[in-house]
């Protein structure tokens, strides 16, 4: 492990008021399990009164305080000291001969009220400018509430030309056009930029400039963060990923996505459907609260769907994310978005348009997936919590999955609660596979967790996922 690696960590705090808390940044491995040099950008989620918030935060990493280490099985530690926060963190990655390696990782804190966070880890090949063309981002965080945000910027020589996206609080989603604003060159051995563009508040009809930082991790692939004052009410609080769009735009087909978001509970959803000709159907599985929606009966939605200029996929019908809120007994309409970075694959974004009063309304966001595949390809694979929605679980693991359902895993995970950190758990759960990718895991008895979506992506519900915080893992073969 020798070279340039950024990082992405988002989740939230645990202390007596949990906080969103996040963190992007880049460092060099010098092959001999030293961190030399790197910087690291943060920020806070606004309306926390706990003492381990952030703000908004920048700075170099402190090489002498910082280090890492790869075992074998490739899961990895690594401590990236700053002048504001010591990350402490387990990650799994599989280095490769193109120097493009991906992987998890997670943050490792003991204690009665640790920093619960999951996320991405990249090897850089930072390019000398970002390249034009269309980006399609998606990011999640707060904005006095849970906020998520999907969509496109065209960049075109330092100025963003054109754009749409998505923003959601769960309570309503808004769709804005015309984007503008300006971007810096990134930094050639960290990738580090500056983007500036306006950026609406919902329910208001003004908006304000928001500044981020972003990574270019290659041509294709960027992290972004904002770079906002985190006072009281005043500012979004988001991370993200963004991709490079292709221009093959089709949405056709067999695809499977999964949604995962946060209101005043965690929710996850996940599906595979079917699309031609402007509409789909198909079959997915709910979560939330700790009440299963349809565990072993799945709900069948049927959509029209249009496809703008830009890659988005609108969707509309009586039947189209129609769900019932088990508590209150509350239904509410939420119909899927989808932003295109390829053919049938790229982000999907989710508001409720229910019942604001009963505090049910919950913003999700996730992946898009072309399904090629409906049978596991052995192999070793890595995976990781997709998204922290409360404080109370992440992991980062490695496994050997056989194409027959048998799973045999080593993992790291940390909890809330007073749970220590529990490191090196061995795990080995039977998957058993239905004709359309579809699995139940011997972890969950008797509900569909998982759908095999290509041969070298699974997604899976965590074991977890039954309680009031259910998470998702996406789970890659190694190269």
């Amino acid at each position: 492990m020798k070279g340039q690696y950024a990082f992405m960590l988002e989740g939230n705090t645990s202390g007596s008021y949990t906080a969103f808390m996040a963190a992007i940044g880049s460092f060099t491995a010098d092959g001999s399990g030293h961190i030399t040099a790197g910087t690291v950008d943060a920020v806070g989620g606004p309306n926390s009164y706990d003492s381990n918030n952030l703000n908004t935060q920048s700075g170099s990493i402190i090489a002498a305080s910082s280090s890492y280490s790869l075992g074998k099985d490739n899961r990895g530690c690594a401590t990236i000291a700053t002048p504001f926060y010591t990350f402490t963190t387990r990650f799994a990655i599989s280095p490769t001969p193109a120097g493009a390696a991906q992987g998890t990782i997670q943050e490792w804190e003991a204690g009665p009220a640790p920093y619960i966070a999951a996320g991405q880890i990249f090897q850089q090949s930072v390019p000398a400018k970002v390249p034009d063309g269309v980006w399609v981002f998606r990011e999640r965080g707060m904005y006095i509430g849970r906020e998520m945000v999907a969509g496109t910027r065209t960049f075109s020589s330092g100025n963003i030309a054109d754009g749409e996206f998505d923003l959601s609080n769960g309570n309503q989603i808004q769709t804005v056009t015309g984007l503008s604003g300006v971007y810096s060159t990134p930094d050639s051995t960290t990738g580090r930029f500056t983007i500036a563009s306006p950026m609406p508040v919902l329910g208001e009809t003004y908006a304000y400039t928001v500044n981020r930082v972003a990574y270019q991790i290659s041509g294709t692939q960027q992290i972004e963060i904002t770079a906002q004052d985190q006072s009281v009410g005043s500012a979004y609080a988001l991370v993200g990923y963004a991709q490079l769009q292709s221009t093959s735009l089709t949405f056709s087909g067999k695809m499977a996505y999964f949604g995962i978001g946060a209101g005043n509970f965690a929710q996850l959803t996940y599906a595979t459907i079917t699309a031609s000709s402007g509409s789909f159907t198909g079959n997915d599985w709910e979560v939330s609260d700790g009440f299963w929606f349809n565990g072993s009966t799945p709900g069948n939605p049927t959509c029209s769907y249009t496809v703008d200029s830009y890659g988005r996929v609108g969707t509309s019908g009586t039947n189209c994310g129609t769900y019932m809120y088990q508590l209150q007994g509350v239904p509410w309409t939420r119909t899927p978005v989808f932003y295109l970075t390829s053919a049938n694959t790229g982000f999907m974004i989710a508001g409720d348009q229910g019942n604001w009063s009963y505090g049910e309304a919950v913003a999700l966001l996730g992946n898009l997936y072309s399904q090629t595949a409906t049978t596991i390809t052995a192999g070793n694979y890595y995976f990781g919590t997709a998204d922290v929605v409360t404080s109370v679980e992440s992991l980062t693991a490695v496994a050997s999955i056989s194409a027959s359902g048998s799973v045999s895993g080593t993992q790291d995970f940390t909890t809330t609660g007073g749970y220590p950190v529990q490191a090196n758990q061995a795990f080995s759960p039977t998957w058993t596979l239905n004709a359309d990718g579809t699995f139940v895991s011997s972890d969950i008895p008797g509900v569909v967790t998982g759908i095999v979506v290509s041969p070298s992506k699974i997604i899976k519900m965590d074991p977890e996922a039954g309680t009031v915080s259910p998470s998702m893992l996406v789970i890659n073969i190694e190269p």
